[in-house]
């Protein structure tokens, strides 16, 4: 199952992908299913998000055991070197650039 935070776009494309996808409209809304329990095979999660950014979102997703494991994907339309390294450190496994 892939969780999906931030570019509606992208959810119906998954969806079609063959993904079963659980979408949020923010950070806060993510980590509400987290205290719920749920878990996830894949977490998607744009960087640019109101209320918290998505850099600030895997570190909390990285601090929290039951998340901890799970592979974060990084989308943003800022991808330069420094964006992408700052990514890294915060735990996502891959920084994608998202042109819309």
């Amino acid at each position: 199952m892939l969780f999906h935070m931030g570019n509606r776009g992208l959810t119906p494309f998954l969806a079609t992908s063959g993904f079963k996808v659980t979408t949020a409209e923010t950070a806060v809304e993510a980590l509400s299913m987290r205290d719920r329990g749920m878990t996830f095979d894949l977490i998607v999660s744009d960087i640019e998000m109101p209320e918290m950014n998505g850099y600030e979102f895997a570190e909390i997703v990285k601090d929290y055991p039951l998340w901890r494991h799970i592979p974060l994907i990084a989308l943003s339309s800022f991808a330069t070197s420094e964006h992408i390294q700052r990514g890294h450190q915060v735990g996502f496994e891959a920084f994608v650039s998202d042109p819309s």
